[in-house]
């Protein structure tokens, strides 16, 4: 019996030491692929089904996203969608503001709070100076504030960072670096990393908490990130979007066919502006214009097509450079979309190719003016002709290989001598002596 006894003790004991010193799982490791996707320029409408497409991508494989963040403007209505896409995402998306100093403005703002892991490079930024939500006096303002405060609180409610400055974002707008992120109680952030590569280090072995309460534990150490591209249609899609590649064809778009009403082409310059157009289009759709800028920016290109008609020795160039530097610097709504703004030097540069372009044409048109001309009749006065037959005072020159009858202004030039033509009436030339030239 005491045998027994103590083979029954150390049974239990061997039990307990089991599970002492073999740990229990308490969460799951993250051990699928590790994605990267780059967000750069512009966000609007294909940037968010991209970032679907790869979020999508590590869920399918349980593996995290690493989005890294280079915006400084997006759409914030598309923006809006693309923080319930992260914050209902079943693996783990961690946004990672970069390279240093970048200003990620409203994007930051609204893609940090739901990502299960928000970074900032060291000087880098999120938020605006005015509020993402434009105000006026009524109370369905004050209401869609509210609810957009709350969404964006509701999306980050369990990662743990402070959210006290959402409320301020929302309603009169705020900018917040890497060392204003850290000092606060608690962060807004989770950790300031100068490199991807310093990113990942620090990551590894971190819990985050996703959508359905699945814990994930990031195992990111000496892991290369799989590159998520996009593909040819997606990529044409990102460049229709940018707002100075809007510009730049709506432009082009314009002047190829002006180019076909000035100069014929059998249609080449107008299918050519017509397809520009199509993709100016596209951009003007998806990003946010204001109508009035547009109706400068179009009365604009208008002056300087009717320069080219009509010239004005460069009073509607003048005009037209105007009426396109502020239409093109306005050309988008910056309260729904800020940060989205055509590159100054683009206007600039547009509006001095342009003017140039017209007052070459003027120059040109000017001188041809002036120039003689070189075909039919007209192009004789001022020629010299030979007499061939007196002229008393009608008789005949030969100019040019050919007769002409003529009538001399003054004098009775005889054969053989030389006047100089001066007006022609029909079929007959008016001449006038070489020597009365002196």
């Amino acid at each position: 019996m005491a045998t027994a006894g103590v083979a029954w003790r150390a049974c239990v004991v061997a039990l307990l030491l089991t599970f002492i010193l073999i740990p229990t799982p308490l969460a799951a490791q993250s051990s699928g692929q590790l994605y990267l996707l780059i967000l750069d320029d512009t966000l609007a409408a294909p940037d968010v089904a991209l970032a679907r497409r790869a979020i999508a991508q590590a869920e399918a494989r349980a593996g995290a996203l690493l989005i890294e963040l280079r915006a400084s403007g997006g759409v914030v209505r598309d923006l809006r969608e693309l923080t319930d896409a992260i914050a209902a995402a079943s693996a783990p998306v961690l946004v990672y503001v970069t390279p240093a100093d970048n200003a990620s403005g409203a994007a930051g703002a609204l893609l940090l709070p739901p990502a299960h892991i928000a970074a900032l490079a060291p000087g880098a930024s999120f938020g605006t100076a005015a509020p993402l939500v434009p105000a006026d006096a009524s109370a369905t303002s004050e209401l869609l504030r509210d609810d957009f405060a709350d969404r964006l609180r509701a999306v980050a409610a369990d990662r743990g960072r402070d959210l006290s400055w959402i409320d301020q974002a929302v309603v009169a707008g705020i900018v917040i670096d890497s060392a204003q992120a850290t000092t606060r109680a608690p962060p807004a952030v989770d950790l300031v990393a100068a490199t991807t590569a310093d990113l990942l280090t620090r990551l590894d072995g971190r819990v985050v908490r996703l959508a359905g309460g699945e814990e994930r534990t990031l195992r990111t150490l000496n892991r290369a990130p799989v590159m998520i591209e996009p593909s040819v249609f997606e990529r044409l899609l990102l460049v229709l979007t940018e707002p100075t590649v809007v510009f730049g064809l709506l432009v082009l778009g314009a002047l190829s066919a002006a180019l076909e009403v000035a100069t014929p082409s059998f249609g080449v310059f107008l299918g050519v502006g017509l397809l520009l157009l199509a993709g100016a289009l596209y951009g003007i759709f998806t990003l946010p214009v204001q109508g009035w800028a547009l109706l400068v920016l179009v009365l604009g290109l208008g002056c300087f097509g009717a320069e080219l008609l009509t010239p004005t020795h460069g009073g509607l160039t003048i005009t037209g450079l105007g009426l396109l530097t502020i239409g093109g610097l306005n050309l988008f709504d910056q309260s729904r979309a800020p940060g989205v703004a055509v590159a100054p030097a683009a206007v600039i540069a547009t509006g001095i190719g342009i003017g140039a372009l017209v007052v070459a044409a003027i120059a040109l048109g000017l001188r041809d003016r002036r120039r003689p001309r070189v075909t039919g009749g007209e192009s004789l006065i001022g020629r010299i002709a030979e007499v061939r037959a007196p002229l008393a005072p009608r008789g005949l020159v030969f100019v040019e290989g050919a007769l002409w009858l003529a009538v001399s202004e003054r004098g009775e030039p005889a054969a053989g001598e030389w006047v100089r033509i001066i007006a022609r009436e029909r079929l007959q030339l008016i001449v006038r002596p070489i020597d009365d030239e002196g």
